[in-house]
């Protein structure tokens, strides 16, 4: 797939991830005349974490292989809270 045919979004906590592929082989030989024509549609839809940087996100397509980087706020240990655990008899 090529980057014009892959699309990604982000809508609210929602990742966005569509595209549309088309092939068309034609050949040709003496008397015979072949056209093919193949068209697909994809979409998918991935709640995005709550500690997601939305602004943050890359997307990259190398190969055929779409790759997304979602960077996530570090964990704030403050709002931790412990919880003791109780030995039963």
């Amino acid at each position: 797939m090529k980057e014009t045919e892959v699309n990604v979004a982000v809508n609210g906590d929602k990742l966005i991830i569509s595209g549309d592929k088309e092939n068309k082989l034609t050949q040709q030989e003496q008397h015979l005349y072949h056209n093919e024509l193949s068209y697909g549609v994809f979409s998918r839809e991935l709640t995005l974490p709550k500690d997601a940087v939305i602004t943050l996100i890359q997307a990259s397509l190398k190969e055929g292989i779409l790759s997304i980087i979602i960077p996530r706020e570090p964990l704030d240990e403050t709002k931790m809270k412990h919880i003791p655990i109780n030995q039963t008899h």
